[in-house]
């Protein structure tokens, strides 16, 4: 596969990756304001203090367990990508 090739397949990932972030973020930020607004103006019913919390619902969306999948499909990547590169450049001793 060709260096360029490589550059550009890694660019467009990157660059989908933060797209999709961003525009998760956002998402999740309007409808986040849309129901404090909804909540403030009575169109929503006040959550009740009785109604029990589930343990899903305090965790982040982004909590230690995804960026661990991530922090390893990133590093699987890179070595597929780069591996047979480092195997050649090892066995000419650079």
């Amino acid at each position: 596969m060709k260096p360029t090739t490589v550059q550009r397949l890694l660019g467009f990932t990157i660059g989908v990756g933060t797209a999709g972030f961003v525009y998760f973020s956002d998402y999740r930020l309007v409808w986040r304001q849309a129901a404090e607004v909804a909540q403030t103006y009575g169109t929503l019913p006040a959550p009740s203090a009785e109604a029990p919390t589930s343990p899903k619902k305090d965790q982040p969306l982004l909590g230690p367990k995804f960026w661990g999948t991530l922090a390893r499909r990133w590093n699987q990547g890179i070595d597929a990508t780069f591996g047979a590169l480092a195997t050649e450049l090892a066995k000419r001793g650079y």
